[in-house]
């Protein structure tokens, strides 16, 4: 019996996918070239679609695609939600991208961007009393609208604490840094001031040490600035030409910017 058109469509449509399931190297490059939110609606075709886009691997080469087309995630204007806008290198043009407004923020303050780092983005949003100055430190996705609440680090006494990013090759590895005023006075030396860390892998902070200044402030925000594996402050304090230098793996301080500039 002869099949019918539709039939005969049908089932060259079948034989053609199963061919290119088949060659899942080919299959998984094709869907890594899509946008995040284009291949959220991938998962949803059939099971084995949802496999392929759901390890860690698909996630590796997904990012390695979108490297060689980067965009900038750019916070032009503070709100109480954060609007997020996408900009291209060399571009001066922008498209808004998402809009971050986690459940559970404190609403009476505004949020801010700290860096965004392989797709997500971490931002602060202030919490205070009479003498404590805090925030709530986020890290969220906007493609996927996910967003994490890190857990409350150790107070900072009538200071802000320094907040900064650290990221590594590791497309979930990253340490947030906070630079915090415990309260206790070192005799002729003004106040203890810590530095703390929270690390993805472990899920809680720690602290790793006190530190001689507090980053210098300028126009109400520390100076900070966010490489790929490297955080580093600008001090206020001694001779002026301090850097605090935060690795991955380590904690440097180094004195005198004749052996490393960083231009703001």
């Amino acid at each position: 019996m002869a099949e019918t058109r539709a039939q005969h469509r049908r089932r060259v449509t079948s034989l053609t996918w199963d061919d290119v399931e088949s060659k899942q190297d080919v299959f998984r490059n094709t869907l890594s070239r899509l946008s995040v939110r284009s291949i959220r609606s991938v998962k949803t075709v059939n099971r084995y679609w949802y496999g392929s886009v759901r390890d860690k691997h698909f996630a590796t080469i997904h990012l390695a695609q979108s490297r060689k087309k980067p965009s900038y995630i750019a916070c032009p204007r503070v709100n109480n939600a954060m609007e997020l806008y996408l900009l291209k290198p060399g571009k001066f043009n922008y498209r808004h991208h998402a809009t971050v407004d986690p459940p559970g923020r404190s609403a009476e303050h505004q949020m801010h961007m700290i860096a965004s780092f392989n797709g997500l983005v971490c931002c602060i949003n202030q919490l205070s009393d009479e003498h404590e100055e805090d925030y709530q430190i986020w890290i969220c996705n906007p493609s996927t609208e996910q967003t994490l609440l890190l857990p409350q680090g150790r107070p900072s006494f009538w200071t802000e604490p320094s907040i900064g990013v650290a990221y590594g090759p590791d497309i979930s590895e990253y340490k947030i840094f906070r630079i915090v005023n415990d309260g206790d006075k070192i005799t002729g030396e003004g106040f203890h001031i810590e530095w703390e860390v929270y690390s993805s892998s472990t899920g809680a902070w720690r602290i790793i040490g006190a530190v001689p200044h507090l980053p210098m402030q300028w126009w109400g925000e520390a100076r900070r600035k966010v490489t790929k594996s490297i955080y580093h402050f600008w001090l206020a304090g001694g001779d002026g030409q301090s850097l605090y230098l935060i690795y991955l793996a380590e904690a440097v301080f180094l004195t005198g910017y004749s052996v490393f500039i960083f231009p703001f």
